[in-house]
């Protein structure tokens, strides 16, 4: 069975803020942030934002900039938004001009219905024709049916990435884990990576954790763990340049080797950037 690496990317809003020593300085290193979203709602619609006032409005690779400041940012990967289903692929193209336009936009990783089985497959042919195409995520976590992953045609789309050269982005509640272990067993051609830790609910307590921890120490057993911010979403929890320097202090007890592995290489080998 292959492992999945774990994206070290901002969890639920819910979490209890950590706050950096006040003497705490960033380390230097070119950041590749594994994990952002840019949606214009001129163009697409996010019905999910009406539940989040906070971002409920347009961001563009103009507004990241602002948000990151001085911090030199090498490469970004662009993750799928949730927009209406329909539009998944009108998300795409609206995506790739901007990659065009902006070489830090390495990676892309849309949506697709993967629960179709092979009827997805012409669809993922496509997209993996676009290099910058790294992966596909089709969100786990807001399905009713506790067991959608385990349907047999959703196992199948998990397959046919793998066969396309495309990994899987894992985006789950921690319930969802022993279902999900089981899809990465099926398809051990398919490459996987665990978004936002398992989204994990720190404010339940550590008595409540004990289950997603054991699953954890299983995906953690594997390299890459790159970081990503999560931007815009995370700012319903923390500002941009917050969350990195939080990140850099929880990291500061490692060789200046790892913390590199996780603010830049680790991203560049697992999404198989353009990095010189």
């Amino acid at each position: 069975m292959r492992v999945p690496a774990i994206g070290l990317h901002r969890s639920s809003p819910s979490a209890r803020e950590f706050t950096p020593a006040t003497n705490f300085i960033s380390f230097a290193v070119t950041l590749i942030d594994a994990h952002i979203h840019v949606w214009d709602l001129q163009r697409l619609s996010y019905p999910w934002l009406a539940g989040a006032p906070g971002i409920n409005r347009t961001y563009l690779l103009s507004d990241y900039d602002a948000a990151r400041g001085n911090r030199a940012v090498e490469a970004m990967v662009f993750v799928q938004c949730e927009c209406e289903p329909a539009q998944h692929l009108e998300e795409l193209r609206w995506v790739q001009p901007l990659a065009d336009a902006d070489p830090r936009l390495q990676g892309i990783v849309p949506w697709a219905p993967l629960e179709t089985g092979d009827a997805v497959e012409a669809e993922l042919a496509e997209m993996a024709k676009d290099l910058r195409v790294k992966g596909v995520r089709r969100i786990i976590q807001f399905e009713a049916d506790p067991d959608f992953c385990l349907n047999p045609k959703f196992i199948r789309g998990v397959h046919l990435l793998g066969e396309h050269g495309l990994h899987f982005e894992i985006t789950i509640a921690p319930h969802h884990f022993p279902r999900v272990m089981k899809v990465i067993a099926a398809c051990p051609e398919t490459r996987f990576i665990l978004d936002h830790i398992g989204n994990p609910d720190i404010s339940a307590g550590r008595s409540a954790l004990e289950p997603w921890r054991k699953y954890l120490r299983e995906f953690a057993a594997s390299e890459p763990h790159p970081w990503g911010s999560d931007w815009p979403h995370a700012l319903r929890a923390s500002q941009y340049l917050r969350w990195l320097e939080t990140a850099e202090a929880l990291t500061a007890h490692l060789s200046a080797a790892d913390r590199r592995k996780i603010f830049h290489d680790n991203a560049a080998s697992y999404y198989r950037l353009n990095i010189r």
